[in-house]
């Protein structure tokens, strides 16, 4: 019984090592996912930027270059 108990242990120990390690992973890859966002977000105010300029240059000839 003694064995059993320690195996039952043991296996519980890794379990719950491997549920913690993957929420760290899953923490990581959210932490990711919101820094990629973040990137895209400032690319689409970048592309914004540029839209505008050239609309701007289109409505003026290209004299404002």
């Amino acid at each position: 019984r003694l064995e059993a108990a320690l195996v039952e242990d043991t296996i519980r120990e890794m379990q719950e090592q491997s549920i913690a390690s993957e929420q760290a992973a899953f923490t990581d890859n959210i932490a990711e996912d919101a820094k990629d966002l973040e990137l895209i977000g400032l690319m689409q105010e970048d592309i914004e930027t540029v839209r505008q300029r050239l609309e701007y240059l289109n409505a003026n000839d290209g004299a404002n270059i």
